[in-house]
């Protein structure tokens, strides 16, 4: 493959409360009080098996399950699909199903399933990529764009260092190479016998270099050196890193730009696709879209972050969702759960009421 010199970077998110999911933007998923399992598609509800179901999650564009029978099937633009007899093991991503036990794992994207490896090692998957190692063949292999491609090989142990993004994959050779594989390409990053910390991110990858101990951030391909000395913390999310500097000072680098969030450092933040929601002095507060909101003058006890998107529980049980700048109060009742998927919120009033709101409307 060809070679060039850069940088990149990875994130992979599961969620388990009520129901699981991924990033799904119109997707949700739950068990009614009959036993029966539905899915929430853009408005319309559908009942998808009438028995009470083993498992399920939820991706951008498919709900996988597993039914009583042990058996995987999935739901996607519309329709069911059997995947496979009997699994117990399995992980969903934006695009990507992957599943399998014993050894074996196996991929399902674009309505098509392919066995990857039957002894895998260490691995890592991304909304469109998979990276692990082949201990069968030696080797450490990513798939992406349907295609399987061999990294490294002639492995004795593998590769004990790697990150898997969204559409990446970081990792550290064994003859010390920090690199990473992006867009079809092996981007080489630097050699160092020393350990390198570093994180990821869709399109981005943020490293402290162990040499002179600088803090740079590669973003599509574009190497700038953010500090001159490490940072305390930093995390990644889509196009973007947050960090707080040695002298405490909180920043976000997106998109090309460095702002300042706050001139002295949070109690705690996180980092989810695009936002930074982070506490500070006993209240909330996401920094979005470059204008830093405070979305609760409280510190809630449950909140959740999804694509553009936080929900979180008032002082008195009703639910708020902050989207696109916005925050608007959800529930006038006490919930008794809620789930946040992308741009779609599921949540329980009492025992046995399921509601979605989605796009300004509650189902």
């Amino acid at each position: 493959m060809k070679q060039k010199t850069t940088s990149i970077c990875l994130l992979a998110i599961c969620y388990l409360l009520f129901f699981q999911s991924g990033k799904s933007q119109n997707l949700a998923a739950y068990v009614d009080y009959k036993n029966a399992f539905n899915v929430f598609n853009a408005g319309v509800k559908t009942q998808l098996d009438h028995r009470q179901v083993l498992d399920y999650k939820v991706g951008t564009n498919l709900v996988a399950y597993i039914n009583p029978q042990n058996e995987l099937w999935v739901y996607q633009n519309g329709k069911q699909k059997k995947i496979i007899d009997w699994v117990k093991n399995y992980t969903i991503t934006d695009n990507i199903l992957a599943f399998g036990d014993n050894g074996f794992l196996n991929v399902y994207e674009n309505g098509n399933a392919r066995l990857l490896c039957s002894q895998i090692g260490l691995h890592g998957i991304g909304d469109s990529i998979v990276a692990y190692h082949d201990i069968q063949n030696n080797s450490f292999e990513i798939y992406y764009n349907q295609k399987i491609l061999q990294l490294e090989t002639d492995l004795l142990n593998g590769i004990e260092s790697f990150k898997v993004g969204e559409n990446l994959v970081a990792y550290i050779n064994p003859q010390n190479y920090f690199l990473a594989f992006y867009h079809g390409e092996i981007i080489q990053l630097m050699y160092t016998d020393d350990p390198i910390k570093f994180e990821v991110g869709l399109n981005t990858i943020a490293y402290i270099n162990p040499v002179i101990e600088s803090f740079h951030v590669v973003h599509y391909g574009e190497e700038k050196e953010l500090e001159e000395y490490p940072p305390l913390s930093f995390k990644c999310g889509d196009n973007m890193v947050a960090y707080v500097t040695m002298e405490g000072e909180f920043f976000q680098y997106f998109k090309g730009n460095k702002m300042e969030v706050s001139s002295f450092a949070p109690d705690s933040y996180s980092v989810v696709d695009d936002m930074l929601v982070y506490e500070q002095l006993g209240r909330l507060y996401v920094f979005y879209q470059g204008k830093s909101y405070e979305i609760a003058n409280f510190l809630p006890n449950n909140y959740q972050i999804d694509r553009g998107s936080v929900a979180f529980t008032d002082q008195q049980g009703k639910l708020w969702l902050f989207n696109a700048g916005k925050k608007t109060k959800v529930s006038v009742e006490r919930i008794t759960s809620f789930l946040l998927v992308g741009n779609t919120l599921h949540y329980l009033v009492g025992i046995n009421t399921n509601k979605v709101y989605y796009k300004g409307k509650t189902y």
